[in-house]
């Protein structure tokens, strides 16, 4: 609970107030007293729920609002379900680079939604009551009172598969997009007879599209806002962690620059390398990751490595899947040693950090009307908007060290170890 001697407790207060309400009024949950419970549901255990407190942050890593969310435990639950029965469909990557490309094809900015309160808006089924406990210290709740549960809330393990099977799928398709059949988070369709077609990308509650109409766009944001809760954004500015910035080049091409900034000074500053020295390559010369010496200490016997590690090598592998290829390899490499990492490889994932820290901004720019191999994928420097550098990843057939071999020398190499850590190719049929 929060103590009303803490500076921010008004904020927090109406953060929770806001939450609390929202899920009130959206008929969620209806109370009922403990003799209640014990009267009609004493054979159903109750679940504890949590507010949990966080700050959103904009494209610049910044603050802007408090926000609560009331969550169940729902580890807790009594019924054990198979993962088929709880997990939701996102939006691959590919398809959300293809989308981005699409627009920029046509000249069109794509917009972006966030549906409010995603995961309470499907009804729980006749046969999945579910009675939980208001967090501990709800201001607003009576002593000894319970929630019964009419709609899913966030934590409840199936929410998330109920969210996209009976709200946004049915949703989408009452407003006339089919999903596509190769990504089941991608949806077309022609809202206006003789208009063309709307796109949707959606990553559970988040989805971008986009129209050459803006008639199309108008009557899809006008038709949704009809059957959910939605929070129209405008352009694409934040989306799945990534900054997208939109601007005209002086030939009137729509450009689209993506960066992950923020993430990279969130991660500098986690492992205390915000003051680090830039270095010029992800690579130690001389020292190729999959050549560190093991330590032969057991992973349990060196937890202050392991876990950091894990972490660590997770960050950067967002990151290369995102919006920085050119550590894929490395990421690759460092991703052998997950089980069981050494210090040198703790070192070897910080020395890739510490080359992202002297190339924050770089990120990868679509350009409409551009040839592939100049100016649809290429690096954007903030400070340098004119700057152009074709993106090119890393690959290589063996080992780091046999590259390139000395001259005079015949080395042998194991068979497993001649193979291709990445090849990269990005085609997109018209």
């Amino acid at each position: 609970s929060m103590k009303k001697t803490y500076a921010d407790y008004q904020v927090w207060l109406d953060s929770y107030t806001e939450e609390y309400c929202a899920l009130r009024d959206h008929g969620t949950f209806v109370t009922i007293t403990f003799e209640e419970y014990k009267r009609d549901y004493s054979h159903i255990s109750i679940i504890p729920t949590m507010n949990v407190q966080t700050v959103k942050k904009d494209e610049d890593g910044q603050p802007i609002r408090a926000k609560s969310r009331i969550v169940v435990l729902g580890n807790l639950e009594d019924t054990i379900w198979t993962n088929s029965e709880v997990h939701a469909p996102v939006i691959r990557k590919e398809s959300d680079r293809l989308l981005t490309t699409m627009a920029i094809e046509a000249g069109r900015p794509q917009q972006q939604g966030d549906c409010k309160n995603a995961f309470c808006h499907p009804v729980l089924p006749d046969d999945e009551t579910v009675i939980i406990r208001p967090p501990p210290g709800c201001p607003i709740s009576q002593p000894g009172e319970l929630w019964l549960l009419k709609k899913t809330l966030y934590g409840l393990r199936r929410s998330p598969k109920h969210w996209y099977d009976e709200a946004l799928r049915t949703a989408l398709l009452n407003v006339g997009l089919s999903p596509c059949r190769h990504d089941s988070c991608v949806f077309t369709g022609t809202l206006i007879d003789g208009e063309p077609p709307l796109y949707l990308g959606v990553y559970v509650d988040d989805f971008t599209y986009f129209s050459t109409s803006d008639a199309v766009e108008r009557a899809f944001e006008q038709a949704l806002s009809l059957e959910l809760k939605i929070n129209w954004m405008g352009k694409v500015a934040w989306f799945l962690g990534k900054c997208y910035d939109w601007q005209k080049d002086e030939n009137d091409n729509l450009t689209v620059s993506i960066t992950q900034t923020a993430k990279i000074e969130s991660m500098l500053d986690e492992y205390d390398l915000t003051d680090c020295n830039a270095v010029r390559s992800p690579y130690r010369s001389g020292l190729p990751i999959d050549s560190i010496a093991r330590d032969n200490i057991l992973p349990d016997n060196k937890p202050e490595d392991v876990k950091p590690y894990q972490r660590l090598v997770g960050g950067l592998n967002w990151l290369a899947i995102s919006t920085r290829p050119d550590i894929s390899v490395a990421v690759s490499l460092l991703s052998q040693f997950m089980q069981n990492p050494s210090s040198g490889h703790v070192d070897a994932g910080k020395r890739v950090l510490a080359w992202l820290s002297g190339t924050r901004n770089p990120g990868l720019r679509y350009t409409q009307g551009g040839r592939f191999t100049e100016s649809l994928v290429g690096w954007v420097d903030k400070s340098k908007p004119t700057a152009l550098i074709e993106t090119y990843t890393d690959a290589n057939w063996g080992p780091q060290d046999a590259s390139h071999p000395k001259e005079g020398i015949v080395e042998l190499i194991p068979t497993d170890s001649v193979r291709s850590l990445l090849g990269h190719t990005s085609i997109r049929m018209g």
